[in-house]
């Protein structure tokens, strides 16, 4: 196990704006852009004044990584690749939890598609949970907060905290383990660690 870090869920985001971080801007949509201006179309381009930008107008082969002056947004809609709602712990990695329209995804064992963030396979039943700590009828506020289709905060009465950890073995509730593909590697090296202090596993007495 490898914690990650630990931070305080203050509220949540019912029909998120979906703001690209700068890096996947770069990295992964401006080349699309210089390819096909009209590349994902559902994200709109936001120039520094804050208007969005009439791609057409823009040329996009003269930018790189460095001199991109624009911001990429995606406005709430259920195509949104937030979903419809997210959770906010403010960190300083800037990740948080959130829906998502790519539900198919979780039928996979390998949960590692997403840029960092976290996808949530049931998020309204953890948006209800939340809310029924401060309202007796928290599915009446989240539909509230849902049914204008544009951004609306709720803030949570009682912060919770959250805790972000990584697991390669897990135990059922059955009390058998599973095991999960080390993605990131982290076995290995606690393992060379391990070995390289002098600390020797038991023999296998079979």
């Amino acid at each position: 196990r490898t914690h990650a870090f630990a931070n305080t869920m203050r509220y949540m985001e019912v029909n998120p704006v979906g703001h690209v971080p700068k890096s996947i801007a770069t990295k992964e949509y401006l080349p699309a852009f210089q390819k096909d201006p009209n590349a994902d179309s559902q994200r709109v381009v936001i120039n520094q004044s804050g208007q969005i930008v009439d791609r057409s107008t823009v040329d996009f082969s003269q930018y790189d990584q460095n001199n991109f002056p624009f911001e990429l947004k995606q406005p709430p809609s259920r195509d949104n690749a937030l979903g419809l709602v997210k959770f906010m712990f403010p960190n300083r990695y800037n990740i948080y939890l959130h829906d998502t329209p790519s539900k198919y995804l979780f039928k996979y064992d390998r949960r590692d598609f997403s840029h960092g963030c976290v996808r949530l396979q049931k998020p309204f039943d953890l948006a209800y949970l939340l809310l029924g700590w401060q309202n007796p009828n928290p599915k009446a506020e989240f539909q509230r907060a849902l049914a204008p289709k544009d951004q609306q905060p709720i803030d949570l009465k009682s912060p919770l905290p959250v805790h972000l950890v990584y697991f390669t073995a897990i135990p059922s509730l059955t009390g058998h383990m599973q095991y999960r593909r080390d993605i990131y590697g982290r076995d290995g090296r606690i393992f060379a660690a391990l070995q390289q202090a002098g600390v020797a596993l038991p023999s296998d007495p079979n």
